[in-house]
């Protein structure tokens, strides 16, 4: 995985990544920055675990939960794999995808 040469902010109540300045407020749940972690921090406790689904899909979740995180699925594609959803990806060893996709 390959990680911007930019900070990155955790949101710690919710789960959100941010890249570059840390907000004062979380642009998804409305947290204070108090409650934001640096990526490179919140990779030493929390994990990102896959679980297969089918031959094609997986299920991400991190571990311990993170926030009020859900699960987010992996899905291999003809062209690439695609995220649906992600949790906070604290696993450099993850495959990477080519999009992240949010509904």
């Amino acid at each position: 995985m390959t990680i911007s040469s930019s900070q990155q902010w955790v949101c710690l109540q919710c789960g959100y990544n941010m890249i570059g300045e840390m907000p004062d407020i979380c642009p998804f749940c409305g947290a204070k920055h108090d409650r934001f972690m640096a990526w490179d921090d919140a990779e030493k406790t929390y994990r990102v675990t896959t679980t297969a689904v089918n031959d094609y899909v997986s299920q991400l979740l991190s571990v311990p939960k993170l926030g009020i995180e859900h699960a987010a699925y992996r899905v291999e594609t003809e062209v690439g794999a695609v995220w649906i959803d992600s949790p906070s990806a604290f696993n450099r060893e993850l495959a990477p995808v080519h999009a992240i996709l949010r509904v």
